[in-house]
Protein backbone atom coordinates (compact mmCIF):
# COMPACT_ATOMS: atom_id res chain seq x y z
CA UNK A 1 0.00 0.00 0.00
CA UNK A 2 1.83 2.92 -0.75
CA UNK A 3 1.63 6.22 1.38
CA UNK A 4 -0.46 8.38 -1.04
CA UNK A 5 -3.29 5.59 0.15
CA UNK A 6 -2.47 5.52 3.85
CA UNK A 7 -3.29 9.29 3.50
CA UNK A 8 -6.27 9.15 1.49
CA UNK A 9 -7.69 6.60 3.86
CA UNK A 10 -6.52 9.04 7.07
CA UNK A 11 -8.34 11.20 5.88
CA UNK A 12 -11.38 9.97 4.62
CA UNK A 13 -11.78 8.37 8.13
CA UNK A 14 -11.59 11.72 9.63
CA UNK A 15 -14.36 13.12 6.83
CA UNK A 16 -16.12 10.37 7.87
CA UNK A 17 -16.38 11.10 11.74
CA UNK A 18 -16.99 14.37 10.71
CA UNK A 19 -20.67 16.04 11.25
CA UNK A 20 -23.16 17.07 8.21
CA UNK A 21 -22.88 20.60 9.47
CA UNK A 22 -18.97 20.43 9.41
CA UNK A 23 -19.25 18.76 6.05
CA UNK A 24 -21.18 21.55 4.69
CA UNK A 25 -18.59 23.90 6.03
CA UNK A 26 -16.38 21.91 4.25
CA UNK A 27 -17.45 21.65 0.68
CA UNK A 28 -16.30 24.83 -0.40
CA UNK A 29 -12.95 24.25 0.64
CA UNK A 30 -12.74 20.87 -1.17
CA UNK A 31 -13.93 22.06 -4.49
CA UNK A 32 -11.28 24.25 -4.15
CA UNK A 33 -8.65 22.17 -3.85
CA UNK A 34 -9.75 20.01 -7.09
CA UNK A 35 -10.25 23.33 -8.80
CA UNK A 36 -6.77 24.51 -8.48
CA UNK A 37 -5.28 25.22 -12.29
CA UNK A 38 -2.33 22.52 -13.22
CA UNK A 39 1.03 23.99 -13.32
CA UNK A 40 1.67 21.95 -16.45
CA UNK A 41 4.74 20.14 -14.43
CA UNK A 42 3.79 15.88 -15.24
CA UNK A 43 2.70 17.07 -18.17
CA UNK A 44 3.94 14.45 -20.91
CA UNK A 45 6.14 16.48 -22.95
CA UNK A 46 7.99 17.71 -19.67
CA UNK A 47 8.49 13.89 -18.12
CA UNK A 48 9.87 12.97 -21.22
CA UNK A 49 12.70 15.99 -20.90
CA UNK A 50 12.90 15.00 -16.96
CA UNK A 51 13.45 11.15 -18.28
CA UNK A 52 16.44 12.78 -21.32
CA UNK A 53 18.02 14.93 -18.12
CA UNK A 54 17.76 12.29 -16.04
CA UNK A 55 19.77 9.95 -18.65
CA UNK A 56 22.06 12.28 -19.25
CA UNK A 57 22.87 12.41 -15.57
CA UNK A 58 23.92 8.40 -15.47
CA UNK A 59 25.85 9.23 -18.43
CA UNK A 60 27.87 11.70 -16.71
CA UNK A 61 27.13 14.16 -18.88
CA UNK A 62 26.58 17.34 -16.54
CA UNK A 63 27.18 20.91 -16.75
CA UNK A 64 28.60 22.68 -13.67
CA UNK A 65 27.81 26.30 -13.08
CA UNK A 66 28.60 28.61 -10.45
CA UNK A 67 26.15 30.28 -8.69
CA UNK A 68 27.62 33.78 -10.24
CA UNK A 69 27.27 32.20 -13.80
CA UNK A 70 23.54 31.33 -12.99
CA UNK A 71 22.52 34.62 -11.43
CA UNK A 72 24.27 36.11 -14.61
CA UNK A 73 22.12 34.06 -16.74
CA UNK A 74 18.54 34.72 -14.91
CA UNK A 75 19.59 38.39 -15.66
CA UNK A 76 19.80 37.92 -19.24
Amino acid sequence: MTTQTIVRREIQAKIDALSDEAIEKLAPYVDALSNEDDDGFYNPANLRRLDHSIEQLRQGKVVVKTFEELVRMADE
